[in-house]
């Protein structure tokens, strides 16, 4: 709905503002969902009542039909609301690989920290709460990036990745993981910002709705699919140490950088151009 309804900067500033809240929102509900668990396991998931007054917001103050977009349809060959570009599968395989990758922190950081004494569990949990906060500010990254280096935006996602794979592969120490972990926050807050933006700048407004849909599904299946993928790389290399995990990651996130840059470099000729009256709906 950001990228029907707004334009520019102020879009950019809304996507952002949305990167922000995400990461807060993610530490206040693990922290009241903690709070919760001390009744039981099961009261943690009352948590999830925070979507009823949300629905309910939705329900009463967002106009009927906003979002809904009428293309002209002179001299404008209009492709069907469901179809989605291959350009858009391919921004979604990204999304879906990135995810992949991305969720190996989750599974694989308390035992890294563990496994080579520098830390307890309790020490990995900490430094991921750390991570909701490292997204916020990535919303903030995210404005800046998208005004001063919009092109590369999803490339410099990738490189704060990279970056922080490659440190959690070689860390010894708290401090050294706490860097990786704010990277990874930063990271993620970019690279999902900076996909919805594309979804928008790749296909026509009339089918942003579903091929963002479709971004954001395969983004999910990703975090699905992680502890297979992860077990996967363990088995057929014979190592299960969380180090060689992390090590696969960071090859991951390089091959996408690389190919992230080079969409960059080709950034206007990827966007979607229909002609109306010889004037190209989307500029760079």
């Amino acid at each position: 709905m950001i990228i029907q309804l707004f334009d520019g900067a102020e879009q950019q500033r809304m996507m952002g503002l949305s990167s922000v809240f995400q990461g807060l929102g993610m530490f206040v509900i693990t922290y009241f969902a903690g709070v919760l668990m001390n009744f039981s396991w099961q009261t943690a998931y009352w948590v999830y009542l925070v979507a009823l007054p949300i629905a309910l917001l939705v329900a009463f103050f967002v106009p009927k039909g906003v979002g809904q977009v009428e293309e002209p349809t002179t001299n404008v060959s209009t492709s069907n609301s469901k179809h989605v570009d291959g350009k858009v599968w391919v921004l979604s395989g990204f999304a879906f690989l990135f995810n992949v990758t991305f969720a190996f922190i989750t599974i694989k950081f308390a035992s890294l920290v563990v496994s080579r004494h520098y830390g307890t569990v309790m020490d990995a949990s900490t430094l991921l709460g750390m991570m909701s906060f490292a997204m916020a500010a990535g919303g903030f990254l995210f404005m800046f990036i998208q005004k001063h280096w919009r092109a590369y935006s999803m490339a410099i996602a990738l490189a704060f990745a990279t970056a922080a794979f490659l440190i959690l592969t070689m860390s010894q120490s708290l401090l050294l993981s706490g860097l990786g972990v704010i990277f990874v926050g930063i990271a993620v807050s970019v690279f999902m910002a900076s996909m919805v933006t594309s979804v928008g700048y790749l296909t026509s407004a009339q089918q942003v709705p579903f091929s963002t849909s479709v971004a954001i599904t395969c983004a999910n299946v990703g975090t699905l699919v992680s502890p297979y993928i992860a077990q996967l790389f363990s088995q057929t290399s014979g190592n299960t140490t969380p180090a060689f995990t992390f090590l696969m990651g960071t090859f991951v996130f390089a091959i996408l950088l690389i190919l992230a840059t080079l969409a960059g470099l080709n950034y206007s000729k990827l966007g979607y151009h229909a002609t109306i009256k010889g004037v190209a709906k989307n500029a760079k």
